[in-house]
């Protein structure tokens, strides 16, 4: 789902980029403070309908349980949704920081690999500061 905060965003991401190619640097870089407040609009969006899909699972869950399992493509389709908003948000999180960044990482899948090196580097750092 992109949202308006989402054309926004890359809207203003690729003025800035013309600014940047024609050398406007301060230009650039003001252009890049609509695009930050529009990916952060986007990713709450994103995570109040991440909340919704939750929930929506949910349901679907019971009702997959009580048809014995025939009534699976709904969940499915929410499966999907979930994942379409993790990457988002997760795209949206890397726009903030780099403006670039958020609009080349929208349309994959980041959210397992953002997922893992959580999963495997705060433990393993929290590891390496209690050893010291």
């Amino acid at each position: 789902m992109n949202t308006i905060f989402y054309n926004n965003a890359k809207f203003w991401t690729d003025q800035s980029q013309i600014d940047l190619d024609n050398n406007k640097y301060l230009s650039s870089w003001v252009k890049t403070m609509p695009a930050r407040l529009n990916y952060l609009a986007d990713a709450v969006a994103n995570f109040v309908m991440l909340n919704f899909n939750i929930l929506r699972c949910g349901y679907e869950m019971i009702r997959m349980v009580y048809t014995w399992g025939k009534e699976s493509l709904n969940f499915v389709n929410i499966g999907k949704e979930l994942d379409s908003n993790l990457n988002h948000i997760v795209s949206d999180l890397a726009g903030i920081v780099l403006v670039r960044l958020g609009k080349d990482l929208r349309d994959r899948e980041t959210f397992p690999f953002v997922f893992f090196v959580a999963c495997v580097g705060i433990p393993f750092s929290i590891a390496l500061i209690n050893s010291l």
